[in-house]
């Protein structure tokens, strides 16, 4: 009876095995930089579909508006300003088209290793512009509030703001449905609170 049980947990362990090895290679196929590190650290967590850039979008005054219209709803931090973030790596204009996919890690990781994993899918980022549009765009689509969902969206460090003690910020949102609000708020780019306590990040790629 013993060797029976033994026999069926060798099954199903070889079973799961096959999937995993499965799950990664088809994950290899779809994304070939992709390393076998990243793929155990990170799992789609959501794929939202295609942003659309709007035709009336002005990269210039896009965050100034962005608060007078939700203002009243959202929180926003306040150095998330036109001034502060002029140049993002990839600038968006009228009409663009994004994939947005929301990926979840697995375990800790810290801001460098999100950011190989986001280059590694062939990711652009919109920065602060983009999670502020995604939030207005897609916002029935977006996780909503329970532990650690905190998203967040990466840019390259030299195009982040630098604070007055040099600490380079990017942006992390937090949906919450009751009351209805939105969380936008600036974090240090390495610091042990965004590895702590960023759940998500969001992948934008070029959707043509």
């Amino acid at each position: 009876m013993l060797d029976n049980w033994i026999a069926v947990l060798f099954v199903v362990m070889a079973v799961v095995l096959c999937l995993v090895v499965l799950y990664i290679t088809i994950l290899a196929v779809k994304n070939p930089k992709l390393t076998l590190k990243a793929t155990l650290r990170f799992r789609e967590y959501a794929d939202l579909g295609v942003l659309q850039v709007p035709a009336d979008y002005n990269h210039r005054t896009y965050l100034a508006s962005c608060v007078q219209r939700n203002g009243d709803e959202w929180d926003f931090d306040s150095g998330a300003t036109d001034a502060n973030f002029p140049t993002p790596s990839r600038i968006l204009r009228p009409g663009d088209r994004l994939r947005v996919r929301i990926w979840e890690q697995i375990g800790g990781t810290n801001s460098h290793t999100r950011m190989e994993f986001l280059d590694s899918l062939g990711a652009v980022y919109p920065g602060v512009q983009g999670i502020c549009l995604l939030c207005e765009e897609m916002e029935p689509k977006l996780p909503h509030h329970h532990s650690n969902l905190w998203f967040g969206s990466y840019d390259r460090p030299e195009n982040l703001f630098q604070d007055e003690r040099g600490n380079q910020m990017f942006m992390r949102a937090l949906v919450v449905k009751d009351p209805d609000s939105i969380f936008l708020c600036l974090c240090s780019f390495g610091s042990p609170s965004d590895d702590n306590e960023m759940g998500l990040i969001v992948c934008f790629t070029e959707a043509g």
